[in-house]
């Protein structure tokens, strides 16, 4: 009977850890459907954020002055951080804004610390850039992407060489990385609509696009004469 009591103990331990766990990643976001916009909460510290929302309505502190200083992206191709809007970095974004990859487009993220806590409202845009570059990626969970599960919404297309799965907890300053009790909470969690504007960090094993181009994107052409 002790034994048994042990197991359920656990097994509720567990359980309580799982919840904490995801509501530390998933309570910062909250998304209206009929406006299109989803509400970041932006903690005093590093946060992850879309770039889309950097010049979307806000409480914080978001100038141009302050993204030089406080703003940053990770680039895959180049592995390693890029200072946003910095003069240094330029030539980096550019090209790979010209190469179309997702990471720089207004579905990639950034990390942008704040010495307050406050707010930012912004739209989640479905950015044309397909492209996925090896490495690690900021990936931001968009509308479409509701109702499936976060590995699966993140390795479409050709993307199938997902290696690893990691979001950022702004509450406890800290990665919390798909291992061990996480894995489920990460990869196999589905994603809601108040998950929207999400920011993930996604290790790919090869360069790939993640999105297949729809039907509207073929070539038509008029009926012929004869």
């Amino acid at each position: 009977m002790k034994k048994g009591i042990i197991i359920i103990s656990s097994l509720l331990i567990l359980v309580s850890l799982g919840f904490l766990v995801s509501a530390m990643i998933y309570d910062i976001t909250s998304y209206n459907a009929e406006l299109d916009e989803t509400t970041i909460q932006i903690e005093e510290g590093w946060n992850l954020i879309p770039l889309s929302g950097y010049r979307s309505e806000t409480t914080c502190d978001i100038s141009d002055s302050t993204l030089r200083k406080n703003a940053f992206i990770y680039s895959p191709t180049e592995k390693r951080y890029l200072k946003w809007l910095n003069q240094n970095d330029n030539d980096v974004v550019k090209r790979d804004q010209n190469l179309k990859y997702r990471y720089i487009s207004s579905d990639g993220g950034a990390f942008l610390y704040s010495k307050t806590k406050c707010k930012i409202i912004t739209h989640v845009s479905f950015s044309e850039n397909h492209k996925i570059a090896e490495g690690w990626n900021f990936i931001v969970l968009e509308p479409r992407m509701i109702g499936e599960k976060v590995k699966k919404a993140l390795s479409t297309g050709d993307c199938s060489l997902v290696t690893k799965v990691a979001a950022w907890d702004s509450t406890n300053q800290k990665w919390i990385f798909e291992e061990g009790e996480n894995r489920e909470k990460l990869g196999e969690a589905i994603i809601s609509k108040d998950q929207v504007g999400l920011v993930f960090a996604v290790k790919y094993g090869e360069e790939c696009s993640l999105f297949l181009p729809s039907d509207s994107d073929n070539e038509i052409e008029p009926p012929q004469l004869e």
